[in-house]
């Protein structure tokens, strides 16, 4: 195991995202405090040993970001403004930063894109009751409440099949029970389940080539 120190004067303000762009490459994303700045960063190594820094958004700290490559190569984000709880999203393309709203306010995201370059979100609202999956298609938002259970605010998953559709992952609270939940779409409405119960917190998903989601996920033993 090899470890690397990127920055010595950092201070993050949350959790941070990895993803590895179509050269093997990793890429970094976090929200926090680089050298007196609290901005949305982006850390990358085009040697594989020297880091580069980049701000995607100097306005706020990035709370809940994930991050995400498409096929063209183009880097996604989305993470919470913290200052007024609203979704963000981001892309960098051709080595310029787009930033946009999501016309939503929530707390943790996360991230995934399907093969023709659309992100999809997942979210937990700012009521923190339910979760939220949002889809970019051309220029438009489509925005949709997927449940109204009590969510835990530990994090969202989201991961995109081979026919480009959603799976999601979280942890909710029903009936005096933590319970992992999870997510699809069909391709006509979403189907909803419930994995297992007495779970401590956090999950995470990723679905097989096949089509088979995969969950993780911490589980009470006492």
């Amino acid at each position: 195991c090899t470890i690397q120190v990127l920055k010595t004067n950092s201070y993050p303000s949350d959790r941070a995202s990895i993803s590895v762009d179509t050269n093997g490459r990793p890429h970094i994303c976090f929200g926090g405090n680089v050298g007196g700045l609290a901005a949305v960063h982006h850390a990358f190594s085009p040697s594989g040993t020297n880091w580069t820094y980049e701000t995607i958004d100097g306005s706020n700290q990035g709370q809940g970001i994930d991050s995400a490559f498409d096929s063209a190569g183009r880097l996604h984000v989305s993470y919470i403004n913290g200052a007024d709880n609203s979704v963000r999203y981001a892309v960098k393309s051709g080595g310029v930063w787009s930033l946009g709203p999501v016309p939503s306010n929530g707390m943790a995201t996360a991230i995934a894109v399907d093969s023709q370059g659309s992100p999809h979100i997942a979210f937990i609202p700012s009521s923190e009751h339910g979760m939220c999956y949002a889809v970019k298609t051309n220029a438009s938002w489509t925005v949709t409440r997927i449940d109204t259970n009590l969510a835990l605010t530990g994090n969202a998953s989201i991961a995109v099949d081979l026919l480009g559709r959603p799976h999601m992952s979280w942890l909710d609270w029903q009936l005096t029970d933590e319970r992992v939940r999870y997510a699809y779409w069909n391709g006509s409405s979403w189907q909803k389940e419930y994995v297992e119960g007495a779970v401590e917190q956090y999950s995470d998903l990723v679905v097989k080539p096949d089509g088979t989601p995969v969950v993780s996920y911490f589980y009470k033993t006492a």
